[in-house]
């Protein structure tokens, strides 16, 4: 009888240590992983696709970024390239990669925002979605089922994702839901580049535009209202400075303003018709003073 006792005692503790085992392992992996995913960024060829070609809007899917890039630059491994930006480190499928869904403003239907899924602890994408399911951007946490729902920090127009995480060894086996990564939102993305970028004035514009420097994706300018008015139905703001006209094709609806007023904008750059000297500006976002 006593035999029998202490071999289940030994029995529970060496099934006991077999379990912390096996849980410190499968933790440690998952975490190394995560890390991974941390590193990776998610951002910048979508973001190069929507300034590069010149879209209103994100991409509804990867694999239309892909193929810009692919277009762009014939020298791109389309394989390897996906590989090494759109990996999913936690996904169980030996190339899982990360699950991108595209939002939409409820007022004009545009595509102004994005999430980046990650599998999370279970290693499987649950959430299905994609741009034919028009999630909005004001409720997507309602409809997506997310690991942390609660408690990610949104840092500048992006989730910036934890160093360390709690991990669920439970949710590891019978999760049913997924990490999300990242959030763009493109006009708290332009208004928090105008924060740090140099806000250059007219004249430094204008030469800036002469002198040819303006491949920038985005730049930050301020100018003095001359009108606002449409141009083949599009709303335009102009800004005068000695013998040019700027010309500054909003991307939203910006509030009334009245010739006299001082506005900050972020834009893109568009073109230069140095014979009529008018410059022309797309993307156009006001950025509050």
């Amino acid at each position: 009888m006593m035999k029998r006792k202490y071999f289940s005692i030994i029995l529970c503790v060496l099934s006991g240590l077999s379990f912390f085992i096996y849980f410190q392992i499968v933790k440690e992996t998952y975490l190394a992983n995560y890390n991974k995913l941390f590193r990776n960024r998610f951002l910048t060829p979508i973001e190069y696709y929507f300034f590069q070609y010149k879209q209103h809007e994100y991409p509804e899917t990867i694999e239309k970024v892909m193929k810009f890039m692919s277009d762009y630059d014939s020298c791109i491994d389309y394989d390897k390239y996906e590989y090494t930006y759109f990996r999913d480190y936690l996904s169980k499928k030996s190339k899982g990669t990360i699950h991108y869904i595209p939002l939409y403003n409820q007022n004009n239907f545009k595509r102004e925002a994005y999430i980046i899924l990650s599998a999370g602890f279970d290693g499987k994408i649950n959430n299905h979605y994609d741009w034919r399911d028009t999630i909005f951007i004001n409720d997507f946490q309602d409809k997506i089922k997310m690991y942390n729902q609660n408690n990610f920090k949104k840092f500048g127009t992006h989730n910036k994702l934890f160093n360390k995480i709690d991990f669920n060894i439970l949710y590891y086996f019978f999760g049913r839901k997924d990490y999300l990564v990242e959030y763009v939102n493109f006009i708290d993305y332009c208004k928090d580049a105008a924060r740090v970028y140099q806000t250059l004035n007219l004249e430094k514009l204008i030469k800036g535009v002469e002198s040819d420097y303006t491949d920038y994706n985005i730049i930050s300018y301020k100018g003095v209202v001359l009108t606002d008015t449409l141009i083949s139905n599009e709303r335009y703001i102009i800004f005068r400075h000695q013998d040019y006209l700027i010309r500054n094709k909003l991307f939203d609806n910006t509030k009334e303003v009245f010739s006299g007023d001082t506005l900050i904008f972020i834009g893109s750059f568009d073109n230069f018709d140095k014979e009529n000297m008018i410059i022309d500006f797309i993307y156009c976002i006001q950025v509050e003073d």
